[in-house]
């Protein structure tokens, strides 16, 4: 069975009998309760939560820490394990869950765009650039490889969000094709006139090919009888603004 430094301490101290006030062995709330030198810390495996035990002299005694695997304090100095490097902190859960992949000041923290890029949320939304100590959407390049930037045309950095902030964005976007929004509006991309509807699959599909009140409709006998819905289903007859069976 693999146990930690603290614990194999503890262990060496109870069995050899170190049970004097404030000896190793002993538990503690400070390091004020320990003689000799000695530091109170917290012992993972042993009964008390804290016990007297010998300060860390090598950084293999910290690698085994969980310290080291949850925020990377993988160094031993001073008694205490520290964040040293960038390495200590790439293989640690804060890394890989929150990209505190960088070393300074003694703790790992969000320190460059390539901390942020293996993150969900850059892949999600964009917040691939860092600033301040966190991910946010920084720059255009963050748009443009996520799922909105395709399907709505949100392409653009704007106040910490990718809108969709060009034409050309919205014309080659999955919504443009499929329901005609291929229009720049407000940050969106909007249906705004026959020409949109009539690039869309809704028109050569359905018949909805011109622009009525925000949407797509049938408007006319051509539209209808052009469509691959009376070609197909016999849907040729417009009723209501669709097109209908006769």
């Amino acid at each position: 069975m693999r146990c930690s430094f603290w614990t194999l301490l503890v262990s060496f101290a109870l069995v050899a009998g170190c049970d004097s006030k404030g000896g190793t062995g002993k538990p503690c709330k400070a390091d004020g309760d320990c003689k000799g030198g000695l530091a109170c810390k917290p012992t993972p495996g042993a009964k008390a939560e804290s016990w007297c035990v010998l300060k860390a002299e090598a950084d293999g005694v910290c690698k085994e820490h969980a310290s080291c695997i949850g925020r990377g304090a993988c160094r031993a100095k001073d008694g205490d394990c520290i964040v040293v490097a960038n390495e200590d902190c790439k293989g640690s859960t804060a890394c890989k869950q929150e990209g505190k992949c960088t070393a300074k000041d003694g703790d790992c923290i969000i320190g460059s765009d390539e901390d942020c890029k293996p993150l969900p949320e850059c892949k999600r939304r964009g917040a691939c650039s860092v600033k301040d100590g966190a991910c946010v959407v920084g720059k255009d390049d963050d748009c443009m490889s996520i799922a909105a930037c395709q399907r709505l045309g949100q392409c653009v950095a704007k106040n910490g969000e990718c809108v969709a902030g060009r034409d050309e964005d919205c014309k080659e976007s999955n919504v443009c094709k499929e329901v005609g929004a291929c229009s720049l509006q407000q940050d969106g991309c909007k249906i705004t006139s026959d020409a949109d509807c009539k690039k869309s699959q809704q028109c050569s599909e359905l018949g909805a090919c011109h622009f009525v009140s925000g949407g797509c409709v049938a408007k006319t006998k051509e539209d209808c009888s052009e469509s691959a819905a009376c070609k197909k289903d016999g849907k040729c007859t417009l009723k209501d603004g669709f097109c209908m069976k006769t």
